[in-house]
């Protein structure tokens, strides 16, 4: 089946997304913008203010640990690693929201690895295979979203380097096109050597 790219599209009307951009300019690892609230912005030393799900605070290593409501996450997946099976990425997903040309994708990432104590950190890219980009895809119009990006090539996204404590959990965020077509659901490809997840709710 071909799907058409929205790779040009999702540039097409990037600015009501600028000011996110903005956000991007100079954040470090621990700095984690909102999308869906850009007047609040994550603070370079770890702490941030939440879109209601509570605030981040910052461990005693580098990694974070996200407070979000569990009654959020519709749909969850185990993950192993494809370079060491036993260690199992776990991913909570929430409803995609729409908010004008934009659609904001919001994952809870939990990573257990029994390659590693407890008492280590692991990075989201890490989790996620070393590689990640995930994609929408719309099989009923035959359409496939990527993460919006600027001329310069940044996503807008999480920082895929901030790390995440082993056994703990963190919210990820990835900035899409908001879809063409009046859709209830959508499909979310997070790794090729994944299964994908089928039916994401889009709330509007």
């Amino acid at each position: 089946m071909q799907l058409n790219d929205l790779t040009k599209r999702a540039l097409v009307g990037v600015t009501g997304v600028v000011a996110v951009a903005a956000l991007l300019t100079g954040c470090g690892a621990s700095d984690r913008p909102d999308p869906a609230a850009a007047s609040q912005t994550a603070a370079s030393d770890g702490e941030a203010t939440g879109d209601g799900a509570g605030s981040a605070e910052k461990a005693d290593s580098d990694a974070y640990v996200d407070d979000y409501d569990p009654e959020k996450v519709l749909i969850e997946h185990d993950y192993p690693l494809v370079k060491n099976p036993e260690d199992i990425t776990t991913v909570g997903v929430e409803s995609l929201v729409v908010e004008g040309k934009t659609m904001t994708l919001r994952l809870v990432v939990s990573p257990t690895f029994d390659s590693q104590p407890t008492s280590e950190t692991v990075t989201f890219l890490e989790a996620f295979n070393d590689t990640f980009r995930p994609v929408l895809l719309d099989r009923t119009n035959l359409k496939q979203y990527s993460i919006v990006g600027d001329q310069t090539g940044v996503g807008l996204k999480t920082d895929m380097h901030a790390e995440v404590m082993n056994g703990g959990s963190a919210l990820a965020w990835f900035v899409f096109a908001a879809p063409e077509d009046d859709i209830e659901t959508i499909d979310l490809q997070l790794d090729s050597s994944w299964p994908e997840i089928r039916d994401v709710p889009i709330t509007r």
